[in-house]
């Protein structure tokens, strides 16, 4: 564990038990469970789920020794829609896993984005799913039985887009090609949710708020972006969401380095093939999953 990331762990730590009155509840309601949801936790506080709560809350659930669950993953029978959760789990002994390597097709974007799209088999359609950030940003569905042609659609994106449906092929081979297509049609932008700004990227969620002295903040998930160990602070949200975007690909495969000073708090499982229970999902997932289509 670096340095950083102990100076952070036991901030949070004295925080949550000298500062706040959720401590006890909390502690009493993860008793002998492996994991819960923060949804779960957020209502049995009887708080509402905002960024706020959620972030008090994963200073406490850091202090009794659990990891976030990443929030969009691959669930057993996931529907159409962005398959979303947010949680907590009891960390288990890290070990190496081979690369996943089962997979119809696969492209990604050109340039600096290292994306990895797979077609997996998810029940009654086929999943494209984000290899390396390990969750479903598309489907597609076959619309004559177990043949195409095909309709493909895309799960991320803002809540008033136009449309979520990318196209219609005739091949699965034409599929993840189709739904590359739809982004370059419709970027994925920044939307004002309450009095902080969102933005649901391919790989995942980034958010920019302003604190109580005015400046503004960044946060991949529930982790802030640093600079000097300490919360990167920004003069306007246009300067906050541009470092996030910038910085959106630190520490997945093939990203580029960006030595600018600054650096997201680091996720436990930001690769995910070396958290053994997501490893385990996915397998026990694709086994589930893949004997409905040929």
């Amino acid at each position: 564990m670096s340095l950083l990331r102990k100076l952070a762990q036991a901030r949070a730590e004295l925080e949550a038990h000298h500062e706040d009155p959720w401590h006890q509840k909390v502690e009493a309601a993860v008793h002998g469970k492996d994991a819960i949801s923060t949804a779960a936790l957020l209502d049995m506080l009887r708080v509402p789920a905002t960024t706020s709560t959620a972030r008090r809350l994963a200073a406490i659930m850091r202090s009794l020794h659990f990891i976030p669950i990443k929030s969009r993953r691959l669930m057993p029978g996931g529907r159409a829609g962005n398959t979303v959760t947010r949680g907590w789990a009891r960390p288990v002994r890290q070990m190496k896993s081979s690369p996943t390597t089962s997979s119809a097709g696969g492209a990604g974007f050109t340039g600096d984005d290292p994306m990895t799209f797979l077609l997996l088999k998810n029940y009654d359609h086929y999943a494209i799913v984000n290899d390396d950030a390990d969750f479903i940003a598309g489907r597609v569905y076959p619309l004559n039985g177990r043949q195409g042609p095909y309709r493909v659609t895309a799960d991320v994106g803002p809540l008033d887009r136009e449309t979520d449906e990318a196209g219609i092929v005739k091949s699965l081979d034409d599929a993840i090609a189709a739904f590359l297509a739809y982004y370059k049609r419709y970027p994925l932008r920044w939307d004002r949710v309450h009095n902080s700004y969102w933005k649901s990227t391919l790989f995942l969620d980034l958010t920019v708020e302003q604190d109580q002295q005015g400046d503004w903040l960044a946060y991949r998930e529930n982790y802030p972006l640093l600079q000097d160990g300490k919360p990167a602070r920004f003069a306007t949200c246009a300067d906050a969401q541009r470092a996030a975007d910038v910085h959106e690909l630190d520490l997945f495969p093939n990203a580029k380095i960006i030595d600018d000073g600054l650096a997201w708090l680091p996720d436990p499982e930001i690769d995910w093939r070396s958290v053994p229970h997501r490893v385990e999902e996915r397998a026990n997932w694709q086994r589930s999953a893949s004997d409905w289509l040929p």
